[in-house]
């Protein structure tokens, strides 16, 4: 089984194919269009049996080629952002976009629990709950920043505190309901 790993972004999407053992065959990075996704399924008929890894698959830029693929039968995985990183951190490389593709497909050879999305309404679903969690990342941000910005003696301060650990759990939450 060939794994096929997409880290997507605005722009661009970067696959790197990777055997079972992880050994890499080879990398694609196309441009966010209809015919560099047209590229990506060309690059991708060379592999059988195959399966995706994509980071993110909820994301609004990679979706609807996401559906694309479960409308034609593709096995699909959607890798989190945070597992990515996890594994780039393990393995003590930098970042750049086919570094980052190739460990989405190792995540996945890592972690064979990961369910395989199954459907247009599961999509959906991920999609929703990738908003909502990088939604509530950014008002976690937000929060701690107007916290550093008050007096250290402002009782607001302790207020703050308690968004804060709020939103660090939902947070938390959301990101493992994500990497189920």
């Amino acid at each position: 089984m060939i794994t096929l790993g997409l880290d997507p972004h605005p722009a661009s999407h970067t696959v790197v194919a990777l055997d079972e053992s992880g050994v890499s065959l080879g990398h694609l990075t196309v441009p966010n269009t209809a015919e560099g996704l047209t590229r990506l399924c060309e690059f991708s008929a060379q592999f059988t049996p195959r399966r995706w890894a994509v980071e993110g698959a909820g994301n609004h830029f990679i979706c609807m080629f996401v559906e694309q693929l479960l409308c034609r039968g593709e096995s699909v995985f959607s890798i989190s952002p945070s597992l990515t990183s996890q594994y780039r951190a393990r393995r003590g490389r930098k970042k750049n976009d086919i570094i980052d593709a190739g460990n989405v497909a190792r995540a996945l050879l890592a972690n064979p629990q990961l369910p395989e999305l199954n459907g247009v309404e599961q999509q959906r679903t991920l999609q929703e709950l990738t908003r909502t969690q990088r939604r509530l990342s950014e008002q976690l941000k937000a929060t701690r920043s107007a916290q550093q910005e008050l007096a250290s003696q402002s009782h607001v301060r302790e207020v703050l505190q308690r968004v804060i650990d709020t939103l660090v759990s939902e947070v938390n939450t959301l990101e493992r309901i994500c990497c189920k």
